[in-house]
């Protein structure tokens, strides 16, 4: 997701005129951001441990912060694992 965001940002950046071009004709904007969407729904509610308020508020803060969101608030290695010791430990 941060390859499509980054190569999305340095075309509008380096080539305004294709961008343009893409947006009034494909609604760039619009398929990045359901890009995003799909990515982070699909990641958060079947790849990651943890209760579905957790979940939820995740995939709130992704959609409205976007990829600034998802660096923040998507737990690391350390987080991801204390969350599937409790997942595991709830179903025992």
């Amino acid at each position: 997701m941060t390859i499509v965001h980054v190569a999305y940002f340095v075309m509008v950046f380096s080539n305004t005129k294709l961008w343009s071009q893409l947006d009034d004709q494909y609604y760039a904007n619009v398929l990045v951001a359901i890009f995003q969407f799909a990515t982070a729904v699909l990641f958060i509610w079947k790849k990651m441990p943890g209760e579905k308020k957790l979940k939820s508020n995740s995939t709130f803060l992704i959609v409205i912060l976007g990829i600034i969101g998802m660096w923040l608030w998507l737990p690391n290695k350390e987080e991801l694992g204390k969350l599937e010791e409790a997942e595991t430990r709830n179903i025992d």
